[in-house]
């Protein structure tokens, strides 16, 4: 198991909890958590199904803990996600399939400020849902050919503050 950390009646909230280096793990029935808040803790993985223990979050937000890696599968198992965050953090690369867990429901991705120098062409390939998409202040220098192809409902692509040529 993952460290604890303080809960709500649908929210588990971790903020600036520096020894949280991990996903936390909730013991019991985690079915109605519809939060996810994880702020300023040392979280620097996000691995394959991470999590998996909070089958019902629509809302996730994983900020300001350093995480430099996300696991291709470390949405595997959430099915109701509205709201991804992953801002001022350390990623630096994201794979392709990264995303595809939340195809059918994730509508606000928010990628700001992170270490983004590329984006694979298939990176938010079958997000139909995807309103709003934040990759501000990156390292991004290109955005591929067709890698918005299918995102029909898309209002809002934030892509300020990156070196693109």
């Amino acid at each position: 198991g993952g460290p604890s950390a303080p809960c709500t009646d649908t929210a588990l909230i971790c903020i600036k909890f520096p020894r949280i280096t991990a996903v936390p793990t909730v013991t019991g029935d985690t079915a109605h958590f519809s939060h996810l808040i994880i702020s300023e803790c040392a979280v620097h993985a996000l691995p394959a199904k991470a999590f998996k223990a909070f089958p019902g979050v629509s809302d996730l937000l994983v900020e300001e803990s350093n995480v430099t890696t996300v696991d291709k599968d470390a949405f595997v198992g959430l099915a109701q996600v509205v709201r991804l965050v992953l801002t001022d953090n350390l990623i630096s690369v994201l794979h392709k399939d990264t995303f595809k867990p939340l195809k059918y429901t994730l509508q606000f991705l928010l990628i700001r400020q992170n270490s983004l120098s590329q984006l694979h062409p298939e990176t938010f390939l079958g997000l139909s849902q995807l309103v709003i998409l934040d990759l501000g202040l990156n390292q991004l220098t290109q955005l591929p050919t067709g890698i918005f192809a299918d995102q029909y409902n898309m209002l809002t692509l934030e892509i300020d503050g990156n070196p693109l040529k």
